[in-house]
């Protein structure tokens, strides 16, 4: 999964440009997001 890809689409057209070298992203809840890919996978792309 790749998150710089992911996190460029959502801001594409919001004006905010994403550094990776110093935007940080917190995850608040580390069993979701290592679940998510699976999430993700078993869900319809119509559906995301």
């Amino acid at each position: 999964w790749n998150w710089t890809t992911y996190l460029e689409a959502i801001f594409e057209d919001t004006g905010v440009v994403l550094e990776n070298k110093v935007d940080r992203v917190i995850v608040m809840d580390l069993e979701y997001l290592q679940r998510l890919p699976v999430l993700l996978s078993n869900t319809p792309k119509e559906t995301i």
